[in-house]
């Protein structure tokens, strides 16, 4: 993250349009804008450069459930309820008021603060530290990234969220780190980061409230709740991003599970799975690995049966589309030792055993089908040319399909039915897909790889439950598009995997 931070200076009250209430900085180009989108929802804007730099939202989805995968525009309210907004102005702060909460946004310096309607306190700003950001790059020619949201913080409250992170279920007094990594091998105490993007958590207060806040914002993070000091300021937490701007929501329980709901409302609904998904999965590299995968897996039916082992699905590792160079090969199977995949997965499929394979977002340079796809414009890009942006993955050097492109995403949707679906696997199994892409500025259609990696992660999922959608529409199945996996994730993900 950008060090040394700059505050975001004094604001003054410019304007109200409809839901939307502007305030802009009085020596500097900074604004903040408050949305009421809900009676107990409301979307806060920190923009200390004057603009938004990423205008479109894959995770909040609100009334439409869903988004496309070109995104859905972000000042796009039809998907609220947009109660009317009720406000007064006094010297020095501005109050908000809906029939679920009460707002006071304070001018100099800008800090918010959350009560209940009835006056009890839930939530506020650091009234010295609540925005800060990088002014410039090193060289003085554009918006480094670095924005920071700082919060008071009680020594009673518990945090609660970030999915899937080390430690305690409250994350009181840790900081973590959200980028996620091929974390194999954690330690389910103390490893940080992990797999996945999930910048959203619920605050319990000593009265027994709940206010979420979700930061729709897909740069790297840290979230720090107390491990950090300072004994000038009091008590603090703050969630810091490397990006250029905030976009967050609060929500207003007044219980967890109100704030739960509410989250779910803003990003989508998980679908009801079906049945064979609440089985026992099995899992292993072994079979797929071995030399003949097709006597592997029979082997494994059979000691299923010979020791009464209830068993509805299995995960084929990517061992399919291993070559004999040792190298994966996404979507290619290896037709030495799998020359028939129906054959292979007709012991599962006798024993009632749904099959669920894995694909990886990357293709090795040496992959049949990489330099069609460099060609085409496919991959994600170097910052200041349009070669694929190469790194290291599973075994050489590969690139990651962009799947803002429409060229990248449709392909990927071909080759999962073509390869996956057709060939008798009824699932796909996401993996490898947290984007460890090591240059912010890397480029994707949607825009820089910094601001967007999780929702790379985000749209492969889409695409692969599309084409299982599609698969199903064909060959009459209407379940199993219900169901695949994923490793990584980010907010919304919960829509498809």
């Amino acid at each position: 993250m950008a060090e040394p931070l700059t505050s975001l200076g004094g604001l003054r009250f410019a304007a109200v349009s409809g839901q939307r209430l502007y305030f802009e900085e009085r020596d500097g180009p900074g604004r903040l804008v408050v949305t009421v989108v809900e009676e107990d929802v409301i979307r806060v804007q920190v923009q200390p450069h004057g603009r938004a730099f990423v205008t479109r939202t894959w995770a909040v989805v609100g009334t439409a459930g869903d988004a496309p995968p070109e995104g859905r525009d972000r000042e796009d309210l039809s998907v609220f309820a947009c109660p009317p907004v009720s406000f007064s102005e006094a010297p020095g702060h501005v109050d908000v008021t809906t029939a679920r909460v009460a707002l006071r946004i304070t001018l100099d310096p800008p800090a918010l603060s959350w009560s209940l309607p009835s006056g009890e306190h839930l939530m506020a700003d650091h009234p010295e530290l609540a925005y800060r950001y990088a002014l410039t790059d090193r060289d003085g020619r554009a918006p480094e990234r670095g924005v920071r949201h700082t919060l008071t913080r009680d020594l009673a409250e518990m945090y609660l969220g970030l999915g899937e992170v080390s430690g305690e279920l409250d994350r009181h007094h840790r900081r973590y780190r959200l980028s996620p990594k091929d974390a194999l091998g954690y330690d389910a105490q103390y490893s940080d980061p992990l797999y996945k993007h999930l910048p959203v958590y619920t605050t319990l207060t000593p009265d027994g409230h709940a206010i979420g806040l979700l930061y729709d914002v897909n740069s790297a993070a840290v979230f720090d709740f107390g491990s950090e000091v300072d004994n000038y300021v009091g008590k603090y937490r703050y969630a810091e991003f490397a990006a250029r701007e905030l976009d967050y929501y609060v929500m207003v329980g007044p219980g967890l599970a109100t704030v739960v709901r509410l989250i779910q409302d803003l990003t989508g609904y998980a679908p009801v799975p079906p049945d064979w998904a609440l089985g026992y999965l099995g899992s292993t590299m072994a079979y797929t690995d071995a030399e003949d995968p097709t006597a592997a897996l029979a082997g494994f039916v059979d000691k299923l049966a010979e020791h009464d082992i209830p068993c509805t699905a299995f995960h084929l590792s990517s061992g399919y589309s291993m070559g004999d160079d040792g190298n994966r090969y996404v979507f290619r199977w290896n037709r030495r030792r799998v020359p028939e995949p129906l054959r292979m997965v007709e012991p599962l499929k006798a024993a009632g055993i749904r099959t669920l394979a894995n694909i990886k977002p990357a293709l090795l340079t040496t992959h049949p089908d990489y330099e069609a796809l460099a060609a085409a414009g496919a991959f994600v890009r170097e910052a200041h040319s349009d070669r694929p942006y190469t790194n290291r993955f599973w075994g050489g050097l590969g690139s990651y399909v962009d799947f803002t492109n429409p060229v990248g995403y449709t392909w990927w949707k071909q080759q999962v039915i073509e390869h996956i679906l057709e060939n008798g696997v009824d699932a796909t199994w996401n993996d490898n897909n947290e984007f460890q892409i090591a240059d912010d500025d890397a480029r994707t259609s949607a825009g820089p790889a910094g601001d967007l990696r999780p929702v790379l992660t985000l749209l492969m999922n889409m695409a692969s439950r599309d084409a299982q959608r599609e698969h199903a529409a064909r060959v009459g199945n209407a379940a199993d598009h219900r169901f695949q996996l994923t490793r990584s994730g980010s907010l919304g993900v919960q829509r498809y995997a």
